[in-house]
């Protein structure tokens, strides 16, 4: 009795406490539903992410040493970071 026999018995028990799988039979979205859904993902994002870019940017070319560069550089880490985790989410799903 090793590791593997270890993780034979736990992984059962993961698989049970996981509450955010979905239901079997719930019914998948309709082509427009599920681009709605898309829409809403990407653009509610990429709007206020721009409105920040533009708000930073222009106060940091306005007063380059009052820190604005800093919330410039953390906004732009938020939007790439928001594109990468829409991107992985809509991998998963599978067009007909």
């Amino acid at each position: 009795m090793g590791f593997c026999h270890w993780l034979g018995t736990i992984n059962p028990l993961r698989k049970g406490m996981n509450q955010t799988q979905e239901p079997p039979n719930k019914p998948q979205p309709t082509q427009k539903e599920a681009l709605t859904l898309f829409l809403k993902a990407f653009l509610i994002p990429t709007v206020v992410t721009k409105v920040l870019i533009i708000y930073f940017g222009l106060n940091y070319v306005e007063y380059p040493d009052e820190g604005y560069g800093y919330g410039l550089a953390i906004t732009i880490g938020l939007m790439l970071t928001n594109f990468g985790v829409f991107l992985y989410k809509c991998s998963k799903y599978h067009f007909d």
